[in-house]
C-alpha cells in the first residue's frame, strides 16, 4: 500500500513539474539552461525545426496536444509519458515507453508507425 502511495505521490510531482513548465512559472532564461535539462525533451531556443514526416510525432520535445495525436493516448497518458521523459530522459526506442504507466507492447504497436526520434539533445 505504501509503495502505490509513493508511485502516486511520485507521479503527481512529476505531472506538477510538468504544468509548471508549461504556464510558465519554471520557465528557462537563456538557452544555455536548456542543458541543465539534458534529455528532458526541451530544445535550445535557437534550434532549427526539424522536418517530419506527416502524421508523426516527435516523442521527445512535443507537447500534450502533439502526444494525444498517438493512437490510444489521451490527455493522462501524454502527461506520463512527459513527465517520465522528464524524470529520466530522452526516449531512443519505442519500448522505451514501456517505463510509463499504461504503456505495454500493445499499445507501442498502436502507434509505433507515427513515432519520431529525430530530436537530438542539445
Amino acid at each position: 500500500m505504501k509503495r502505490r502511495a509513493l508511485t502516486v505521490a511520485a507521479a503527481v510531482l512529476s505531472i506538477l513539474a510538468v504544468a509548471l513548465c508549461c504556464i510558465g512559472l519554471f520557465p528557462l532564461k537563456h538557452a544555455d539552461n536548456a542543458m541543465a535539462f539534458k534529455g528532458a525533451g526541451i530544445p535550445a531556443a535557437d534550434a532549427a525545426p526539424v522536418e517530419r514526416p506527416d502524421g508523426t510525432v516527435d516523442i521527445n520535445s512535443d507537447d500534450i496536444e502533439d502526444l494525444t495525436m498517438l493512437r490510444g493516448v489521451g490527455e493522462s497518458l501524454a502527461e506520463r509519458i512527459i513527465a517520465e521523459r522528464l524524470a529520466n530522459g530522452s526516449y531512443h526506442y519505442p519500448e522505451d515507453l514501456y517505463a510509463v504507466s499504461g504503456i505495454g507492447a500493445s499499445k507501442v504497436s498502436g502507434f509505433r508507425d507515427q513515432l519520431d526520434f529525430s530530436w537530438e539533445e542539445p
